[in-house]
């Protein structure tokens, strides 16, 4: 990729004690994509890190002081060239036409702010047009995910193993909030830029979500239940109108109660209030 051309796309690859994974998945981008450019952003695990790669012409590898995700996320944001930025998590298999089909929506909507690749987990269905995908009601309680389906729509969040936006999106709306855990964070910005732009569920943007169970947020599954709660409330706390409070925190208190007992309410009350 010359020095001075603009890709059509850069691709983040923010990581947690799965550096090899990231490169290996950075790799099979640039094969799909020959000229787009991919920026891996390591967070350490401790003090260490797995990735020692040096640099190429379109990989940009970069270590993050303190792991951080939605603060490494911006930080691959502000290194990438294109006005088209997907995130992709280290453990997902892109398929053939996945790159090119969240190219190819902003082209065919250049007013599209984002857009949410399909993504099958094990076990979801493999041909389902279910609606709605990526919606949430005004009191924050229920959230229709649904990133199955093969039903092309609009939608109100991605997910983010497999989501792009505008870059120029992404600035206006303020870059992720670095004060959520790792979780929730891609709702947040997508509320925040659904706003201005539409987002576009995209079917033909196909990744496959492995779930490796060593790295990333799952590094430590006894906490996950703590941060999940936690980021709930900060989530809340952005989004739902005063009036809808009075039913929210209720309801989302006993479903936390009925989770993880006490730490998950306290930590929903934590995001809320701080």
């Amino acid at each position: 990729m010359a020095m001075n051309k603009i890709p059509p796309l850069s691709i983040i690859i923010a990581t947690y004690g799965r550096g090899k994974d990231a490169y290996v998945l950075a790799q099979k981008c640039i094969n799909a994509v020959p000229n787009c450019e991919v920026i891996i952003v390591e967070q350490p695990v401790g003090d260490s890190y797995s990735l020692l790669e040096k640099s190429s012409e379109n990989v940009c590898i970069v270590h993050q002081e303190k792991a951080n995700l939605p603060a490494a996320r911006n930080r691959g944001v502000r290194l990438a060239k294109s006005n088209i930025v997907l995130f992709l998590d280290d453990d997902v298999q892109i398929s053939k036409q996945a790159l090119q089909a969240h190219i190819d929506a902003y082209k065919k909507d250049n007013k599209l702010g984002g857009v949410a690749g399909r993504v099958l987990n094990e076990n979801d269905p493999k041909d389902s047009p279910i609606a709605p995908v990526g919606t949430a009601n005004n009191s924050g309680t229920i959230f229709h995910q649904n990133f199955y389906s093969t039903k092309k729509q609009n939608v109100q969040f991605v997910y983010g193993c497999n989501m792009s936006f505008k870059k120029t999106a992404i600035e206006k709306a303020g870059y992720f909030d670095e004060k959520f855990p790792p979780l929730f964070e891609e709702i947040d910005l997508s509320a925040r830029i659904s706003k201005n732009s539409p987002i576009l569920f995209e079917p033909e943007a196909l990744a496959i979500h492995l779930k490796k169970q060593t790295g990333g947020v799952r590094q430590d599954s006894s906490k996950v239940f703590t941060m999940y709660y936690q980021a709930y409330g900060r989530f809340v706390k952005k989004h739902v109108s005063y009036v809808l409070l009075f039913y929210t925190v209720p309801v989302v208190i006993m479903r936390a109660f009925r989770e993880s007992g006490s730490r998950g309410v306290m930590a929903f009350i934590n995001g809320l209030l701080n």
